[in-house]
This record gives C-alpha cells, sequence and structure tokens, in this order.
C-alpha cells in the first residue's frame, strides 16, 4: 500500500497528464481483476510490470493468476514489459565464487543463497527457488524468487503470449549510452553503474 500512495504522489506531480490514472491495491497474482475491479470493455495496448514479476514465481498457482490477468486485459497484438532478476547471471555468480553463501557489493547491493551449502543446486520445481535480497536503503532481507525464462515461456503459451524479446539491464544500458534523452534520465535518477564483474 505505501508503494502505491507513493505512485499516487508522483502522478499528482505530473503537469501535463496524458491518461488517467487507476490505484489498486490487490493480489494480482491471486485475485482475478476481471471479476470487479476492471470493467470488461476495458482493455490495454501494454502492460508494465517492473522488478515486481517474479513474486508470481512463487507457486504455478501464482504465475498462471498473473499471466491470465495481463493477457485478459490485453488488446490483440499488444505488448507486456517486465523486468525480473536474472536467474542465469545469479546462479553464474555464485558458481564463480564456490563456497560463499553471499555475494555483492556490501555498499550496495548483496545476494545470499537460501541454501546453506552456499552452491546452486538444480531443483525439480520452477517455482519456490529463491535467494535473499538487500539493498541499501530500499530492502533488507527480502526472500526473492528465480524466474525460469523457459518456464515463462510454456506457461504465457496458454494465455496466448510469447516472448519477443529479452535483455539484460547491462545491455540496455549500453544500448542508450549515447541517448542525449536516457544521459539525462540516468543522471537524474543517480543510477549506480551496472558493471557487475568490477563490483565483485
Amino acid at each position: 500500500e505505501k508503494s502505491i500512495e507513493k505512485c499516487k504522489e508522483r502522478y499528482k506531480g505530473i503537469y501535463k497528464k496524458q491518461f488517467k490514472g487507476k490505484f489498486i491495491v490487490t493480489d494480482c497474482h491471486l485475485k482475478n481483476l476481471t471479476d470487479d475491479l476492471i470493467p470488461q470493455n476495458v482493455v490495454f495496448n501494454f502492460v508494465s510490470c517492473q522488478f515486481a514479476a517474479h513474486y508470481a514465481f512463487e507457486t504455478e498457482d501464482r504465475l498462471n493468476g498473473f499471466l491470465y490477468n495481463c493477457s485478459s486485459k490485453l488488446k490483440s497484438g499488444g505488448y507486456i514489459i517486465m523486468t525480473v532478476p536474472n536467474e542465469v547471471k545469479i546462479k553464474q555468480l555464485f558458481e564463480e565464487h564456490k563456497g560463499c553463501e553471499k555475494i555483492g557489493d556490501g555498499d550496495i547491493w548483496s545476494i545470499k543463497l537460501l541454501q546453506a551449502s552456499g552452491s546452486v543446486v538444480a531443483a525439480d520445481s520452477a517455482f519456490g527457488n529463491k535467494y535473499t535480497f538487500n539493498l541499501k536503503d530500499s530492502i533488507t532481507d527480502c526472500d526473492e524468487p528465480f524466474v525460469n525464462l523457459e518456464t515463462l515461456k510454456s506457461v504465457g503459451m496458454k494465455f496466448g503470449l510469447e516472448i519477443i524479446h529479452t535483455s539484460t539491464l547491462q545491455e540496455v544500458q549500453d544500448s542508450v549510452a549515447h541517448n542525449g534523452y536516457f544521459k539525462k534520465l540516468y543522471s537524474r535518477m543517480q543510477c549506480q553503474p551496472l558493471d557487475i564483474e568490477e563490483q565483485n
């Protein structure tokens, strides 16, 4: 609810609003948004879910609920853009630091495996596999599910969804590095460098 209140504040601060905002506090993984929260005749060209979609990977039911809500309110030919943790990169980092239960830049962020052994063990299920994440001044000991892209792809197909493009944040940053608008935005947001190799 605190996040929604912050979102409302930002919306109010927009000088020239080009869209109407409606703010709903609910669990979009389990609650059917078409029931009574969003009118049936309302659909969207674009769905954005940033740094939140991975929580659907707690269970298969949550992933099904999330993708149903996204697809049922999406126009034909519409797009969903989401940002999720990079499972392959995280596991790769732990494999490169065998024996370590915790990695990261201690002053900014850290990731700790939930397995006591400090090794990455392949799980039989794509759901419920987690690590603990910390981000300075924002997140403390938050359990985050891994996202298996092959599972996301196969489950998404049941709802008529197709993955057409994936990029890492580093790749996105590199692609807009010389774009004046994004350079100003990057500076205004006071973003930290995305070179994980240098941080480790």
